[in-house]
């Protein structure tokens, strides 16, 4: 049952990813919704599962999109792994943490990409195309990406259990027992 949520919630967000309607919503601004779902896997399903499930969300961005093969796939496993990692450090999970993880999610991942980009072909990428687009799909994505991840960490049955652990091994004065 598990697999088959987070098979619908990554078929759900490539759907909204390659809906040209959405972007026409947003003034042409498209939000980048597989960081929100490699930011999901790695959270969910830990660092080594979640970040080989965000290399493969990754790869297949790469493969619909006309950029370079490999910058998606690098940063969405990064990401992924990342996740997995920093959630076994973090005892309550709330809105604003959420946020943080998506912000931060949206700077290694652009960070990844102009690396590579500019590695592999830095004659066609001019870096003040970068900054401007980066702040536009930044707070576009951190506006509908925090809330899209809260509630599907909501919704998702294996995240309520882990918090569930998490407050029970914790005395009264918040240290884990």
């Amino acid at each position: 049952m598990a697999t088959l949520y987070t098979l619908l919630i990554l078929w759900g967000l490539f759907f909204l990813q390659t809906n040209l309607y959405l972007s026409r919503l947003l003034g042409g601004k498209m939000p980048d919704l597989l960081i929100i779902a490699a930011l999901y896997a790695g959270l969910v399903w830990g660092k080594e599962k979640g970040g080989l499930l965000g290399l493969g969300i990754g790869l297949v961005q790469d493969i619909l999109s006309t950029e370079l093969l490999g910058p998606h796939a690098l940063a969405k496993g990064v990401i992924a792994w990342l996740a997995g990692e920093a959630q076994r450090h973090v005892l309550q999970f709330s809105f604003w943490v959420d946020a943080l993880f998506v912000g931060g999610a949206i700077v290694v991942d652009s960070l990844c990409f102009l690396f590579l980009s500019t590695l592999l072909l830095p004659e066609l990428f001019p870096l003040e195309l970068f900054l401007p687009t980066f702040f536009s799909r930044f707070l576009v994505t951190l506006l509908i990406g925090t809330p899209l991840l809260e509630g599907i960490l909501h919704f998702d049955s294996r995240w309520k259990r882990r918090g569930e652990r998490a407050v029970r091994g914790m005395d009264r004065y918040g240290s884990i027992s």
